[in-house]
């Protein structure tokens, strides 16, 4: 079998039930990940904004592998409460929108003391926060300042071990934003300031696809992780693809596509621009033996109707295919 011990996987974005709750299936999901996929170092969770689980977090819990380590990510739950608020966010210069997102984040702290407290170890090792709200909307205005106080009074919170990340997504200060949160070079200038002036240690992660489909081109993530470098702040790297072709995924979309098309793989996407050489670089100029984690986070489509056997085989083969660019770094 396969060494995924290095990875994690943001496994909600394959799950059956990533639009309509199934027990059974999410069951029979979580046990073919543990069959098939082990040994990996852990899962991406997602908070949505209330439990640790949208639906049965007690069944949820007791489904996870006691030997994993979890990421929390805030990105989905952000992205719900914008609906909602459009001037919802950390770096909001609404100031009861930004209040909001506090709030949504001292929650989030609550979890992360749950789950610990469920496997009696500290097995949250980082939790991703975002930059919201949308600068799509021309009415909302974001800004780094409103982001440091933010980031200084979340810091205040019990996270029980688990290191702060912003999980950079493409830029609302770019033309045809998709999420359109705060410009890298703004979230870098808010950390450092902060870390600086409070002595923390709050970082960057960098998910492939969002880099990309901000510079809509392929290099778009080595260069966010170059800056990273420069900055000492990148602290994991997920690998989404995304497409600059029309597909079932769509163009320039935030949907996690699979890798492409590389040799003794069966699942992929063939229009995605994530594919083993963009990997390697990624991995080069990152030092990825250096970061806190790296993992894949790839979509099953159809999304309701996919196998489970595709939907299991397209996190295989992504993750091999990240497996294989390592082998090849250290030849």
């Amino acid at each position: 079998m396969d060494d995924f011990s290095n990875f994690f996987i943001g496994a909600y974005a394959t799950s059956p039930t990533l639009l309509n709750w199934d027990s059974k299936k999410e069951i029979e999901y979580i046990e073919a990940i543990k069959k098939e996929l082990n040994p990996i170092r852990g899962l991406e969770l997602p908070f949505w904004g209330n439990d640790i689980h949208e639906y049965d977090s007690k069944l949820f819990l007791s489904l996870l592998d006691k030997h994993w380590e979890y990421i929390l990510t805030c990105l989905p739950g952000n992205m719900k409460a914008l609906e909602n608020n459009k001037f919802f966010g950390l770096a909001s210069d609404n100031e009861e929108g930004r209040a909001e997102a506090i709030e949504y984040y001292k929650k989030a702290s609550v979890i992360v003391q749950k789950i610990n407290k469920y496997f009696k170890s500290k097995k949250v090792i980082s939790v991703a926060i975002a930059t919201s709200p949308s600068l799509k909307d021309k009415n909302i205005s974001s800004s780094t300042n409103a982001l440091k106080k933010s980031l200084l009074e979340i810091s205040k919170f019990n996270w029980d071990g688990a290191k702060l990340v912003i999980e950079h997504c493409d830029s609302g200060r770019v033309t045809n934003p998709v999420k359109g949160f705060l410009d890298l070079d703004e979230e870098i200038e808010a950390i450092l300031e902060v870390n600086k002036a409070y002595n923390l240690d709050i970082g960057i992660t960098i998910n492939w696809a969002r880099s990309v489909i901000e510079c809509q081109d392929k290099s778009g993530a080595l260069k966010h992780i170059k800056k990273m470098k420069d900055n000492a702040l990148l602290k994991g790297l997920m690998f989404s693809g995304t497409s600059d072709k029309e597909s079932p995924y769509g163009r320039w979309s935030d949907l996690h596509l699979p890798v492409a098309k590389e040799n003794h793989i069966e699942y992929f996407e063939p229009t995605s621009l994530l594919n083993k050489q963009s990997m390697k670089d990624c991995l080069i100029n990152s030092e990825y033996n250096k970061l806190d984690y790296l993992g894949i986070k790839v979509l099953a489509m159809p999304i309701e109707s996919a196998s489970l056997k595709r939907r299991i085989g397209i996190n295989k083969d992504t993750m091999q295919v990240l497996n294989q660019s390592i082998k090849e770094i250290e030849l």
